[in-house]
């Protein structure tokens, strides 16, 4: 009995959280996912912090974490699992540099 208390426990707390709040019991329940698109350095340093940072939270407060570079493959990798609720953080080169232009005119095409 109590292991299946423990098991169930954050998603009692939930239900008892919204009922006393008066808001609807079916609203999701599940984890979130954040999409990080930059260069690849910042996406996996991005990446490792956020997943360290969730790691030990309980199922529904967890994230799922997706990084790509926004001018190569984010779109090819990440455009299939866009859901509601997903969060997309994407960083763009500054385009005032002509070196940069090419690669914030793709960023722009990709998101």
């Amino acid at each position: 009995v109590v292991t299946v208390l423990y098991f169930f426990f954050h998603q009692l707390a939930v239900f008892a959280l919204r009922f006393i709040q008066g808001r609807n019991m079916r609203h999701r329940t599940t984890g979130r996912t954040v999409v990080i698109g930059d260069c690849p350095w910042v996406a996996q340093a991005g990446d490792s912090f956020l997943s360290k940072l969730f790691a030990v939270s309980y199922p529904l407060a967890g994230l799922n974490v997706l990084h790509g570079n926004p001018s190569d493959h984010l779109v090819h990798r990440h455009t299939h699992r866009v859901v509601r609720g997903t969060l997309l953080v994407c960083g763009r080169p500054d385009g005032r540099l002509s070196a940069l232009t090419n690669a914030e005119v793709s960023v722009f095409l990709s998101v």
